[in-house]
């Protein structure tokens, strides 16, 4: 074998392993642990930019609505439209918050909490 071929055999390899090393980071942080939680939307927006985002925001945390591939859900913009700011909502979420490639946990579904009226 040639040297450029080992060399292009080597670069190949690597880059599948890369490849395979950043689709399980992804897949950990954004299907993960998907549980319920109760949050304040104090705004909403899209992040525009390389890969555009839809962004909600509480008090305490960022929120990322996305389609989430491999559980088949591809429900995001109509959960995105139905969240306003000023509500309180229970969201589906799952994933976590990884800063260095903006990784944020995914909310999956959102439910209108009512205010108790006295």
């Amino acid at each position: 074998m040639e040297t450029d071929q080992k060399i292009g055999c080597i670069f190949l390899i690597g880059f599948v392993i890369v490849m395979i090393i950043w689709g399980i980071i992804s897949y950990h942080y954004h299907y993960n642990d998907p549980h319920w939680e109760e949050i304040t939307v104090t705004e909403k927006n899209v992040n525009p930019g390389k890969g555009e985002k839809w962004l909600v925001y509480s008090k305490d945390e960022v929120y990322c609505i996305t389609d989430l591939i491999f559980i088949g859900f591809f429900e995001s913009s109509d959960v995105y439209n139905k969240i306003e700011a000023g509500k309180t909502y229970r969201v589906y979420v799952s994933g976590s918050r990884l800063p260095i490639l903006s990784y944020y946990k995914c909310i999956r579904n959102a439910i209108e909490i009512e205010e108790e009226k006295e």
